[in-house]
C-alpha cells in the first residue's frame, strides 16, 4: 500500500534517519511516512561513542566479553532453550557484572536512537510544521526480568509497556495517565484527519474523554519460534492483570499498581476474578475470529517479502 518502500536490513539508526531525509526531499503535503528504527534491539550493538558515554568497557573476563560483544545471540538462544525446556543446553551463566554490561549496551542503544529521533523530528518539524508525529514501539525487552531474555515469550510489563509520544497541531504539551493501546493509534489518526472510523476497528481516539474504566486491554504471543511452545494471552482491567498460559493451562494474576514488578501471583486468592478475566479473554478471542472472517481477503506474498520476514524471525523455511 506504500508508494515508496525502502528496506534497509539491520541498518543502524543513522542510516535510517539519512534515508528518511532522502524520502522527505521527494514529498509534498499531505503524506504519510513510516520510519522504523531497529535500535534498540537484539543483539545490542550501539555505536562506540554511546558505549563510552555510559562507561564502557566493563571489567570482564575475555570469555564473557566475547559472549556479550560477539556471540550474544547464540548465548540468548542457548539460555532460552534451557529456560523453556526446548532442548538440552550447556550454556554458562553470566556473572552479575556481565549482565549489567548487557544492560549498559541496551541503554546505549536507547540513547543512540533517542538522538536519531531528535535529529529526524527536528528536521521534519522545520520543513513540515503541520505534521502529526507519533513515536512508539512494538515491544520492550526482558533482560533477565522474570528469568527471560529478549521478547516474545512473556506477557509481563517490561515487554508490554512501550513509549508513546504524540505531537502535532492542536495537541498541547502534557502527560496522559490513562492506559491506552497501540490499537488506538489508527482511530486517533482518523480523528485528526476527520475520517470516519471503520466498524471493525478495536481501538478508540486516545484523546477521547472521559477514559472508560471498564475497558479491558489485551495482548497475545506465540513466541518468535514455535518450537519454544509458547502461547500466552493477557488481559488488563484497571489495576489487575491476568496472564493465561494456554500450553499448560496455568494463570497468573497481578495488581500492577501495588506490585509493578509482578512478583506476587495472587490468582489463588481471587478465583472469582480469575474466572471473570478468563471469560474476557474467551470473548475477545471469539470477536477476533469473527472479525477476521468478515474482512478476510486472499493475498499472494512475493518471495522477497517472505525472505525478509524469515530474516526478521516471522517465517520459517
Amino acid at each position: 500500500g506504500f508508494d515508496r518502500y525502502d528496506y534497509l536490513a539491520d541498518a543502524p539508526g543513522t542510516a535510517i534517519t539519512n534515508k528518511a531525509f532522502e524520502a522527505l526531499n521527494t514529498l509534498n503535503s499531505p503524506f504519510f511516512m513510516y520510519v522504523h528504527y531497529i535500535d534498540p534491539h537484539l543483539p545490542y550493538i550501539p555505536p562506540d561513542t554511546y558505549r563510552k558515554l555510559l562507561g564502557w568497557p566493563p571489567a570482564l573476563s575475555p570469555e564473557e566479553m566475547a559472549i556479550i560483544t560477539d556471540g550474544f545471540m547464540e548465548y540468548l538462544l542457548d539460555y532460552m532453550n534451557a529456560v523453556t525446556g526446548r532442548k538440552p543446553t550447556s550454556y554458562t551463566p553470566l556473572s552479575e557484572e556481565a549482565k549489567e554490561a548487557v544492560r549498559l549496551l541496551y541503554d546505549a542503544e536507547v540513547r543512540y536512537v533517542d538522538d536519531e529521533l531528535r535529529r529526524f523530528v527536528s528536521e521534519l518539524q522545520n520543513r513540515f510544521p503541520e505534521t502529526y508525529i507519533i513515536i512508539t514501539a512494538d515491544h520492550g525487552e526482558e533482560i533477565w526480568d522474570h528469568n527471560y531474555l529478549g521478547h516474545g515469550l512473556a506477557m509481563y510489563e517490561e515487554t508490554l509497556r512501550v513509549p508513546l509520544i504524540v505531537a502535532g497541531p492542536g495537541i498541547a504539551p502534557g502527560r496522559f495517565p490513562q492506559t491506552v493501546s497501540l490499537v488506538d493509534l489508527l482511530p486517533t489518526m482518523a480523528t485528526w484527519l476527520q475520517l470516519p472510523p471503520r466498524p471493525f476497528w478495536q481501538g478508540r481516539d486516545i484523546f477521547a474523554l472521559p477514559p472508560d474504566p471498564s475497558r479491558p486491554f489485551f495482548s497475545y504471543t506465540e513466541g518468535p519460534w514455535p518450537g519454544w511452545n509458547t502461547k500466552k494471552e493477557m488481559v488488563l482491567l484497571g489495576n489487575e492483570k491476568l496472564i493465561a498460559n494456554r500450553i499448560n493451562n496455568t494463570v497468573e494474576l497481578f495488581d500492577v499498581v501495588q506490585d509493578p514488578r509482578e512478583q506476587h501471583n495472587i490468582s489463588a486468592d481471587r478465583p472469582d476474578q480469575v474466572k471473570a478475566f478468563l471469560k474476557l479473554l474467551d470473548e475477545h478471542r471469539d470477536r477476533n475470529i469473527r472479525a477476521r472472517q468478515s474482512v478476510r481477503t486472499r493475498t499472494v506474498v512475493d518471495a522477497e517479502t517472505l525472505e525478509q520476514q524469515r530474516i526478521l524471525g516471522y517465517g520459517h523455511k
